[in-house]
C-alpha cells in the first residue's frame, strides 16, 4: 500500500487536472473523473494515514489532510451534480410552461 501511494496520488493528480479543463468547456467527462480521482484518493490516503500512524509510529498527517480534502471535493462534485440536475428539471418545467 505504501509503495502505490505515491504514484497513485500522481495518477490523481494528472486526471484533476484533465477533469479541470473538462469541466471548464462544459462536459460532463470531467465531472466523472474528478469524482473518480477523488474517490481513489480517499481510497488510498485514509488506510496509508492508518497504517503510517498505528504500524510506523509516524507523527506526519499529510496523508490525513489530503483525506479530508478529497472529502471536501466530493461533497463539491455531489452539490454540484444536485445543482445541475435541478437546473436541469427546472429549465424542463419553464420550456414546458411556455409551450
Amino acid at each position: 500500500m505504501l509503495a502505490w501511494s505515491g504514484l497513485a496520488q500522481w495518477i490523481c493528480v494528472i486526471l484533476l487536472f484533465i477533469a479541470n479543463y473538462q469541466i471548464a468547456s462544459g462536459r460532463t467527462l470531467g465531472w466523472h473523473l474528478a469524482l473518480l480521482a477523488a474517490t481513489f484518493i480517499m481510497a488510498i490516503d485514509a488506510p496509508t494515514q492508518i497504517i503510517r500512524t498505528f504500524i510506523s509510529k509516524s507523527d506526519s498527517l499529510d496523508y490525513l489532510y489530503g483525506s479530508l480534502l478529497s472529502i471536501r471535493l466530493l461533497f463539491v462534485l455531489l452539490i454540484l451534480k444536485s445543482k445541475v440536475v435541478l437546473a436541469c428539471e427546472d429549465c424542463e418545467y419553464n420550456c414546458k410552461d411556455k409551450e
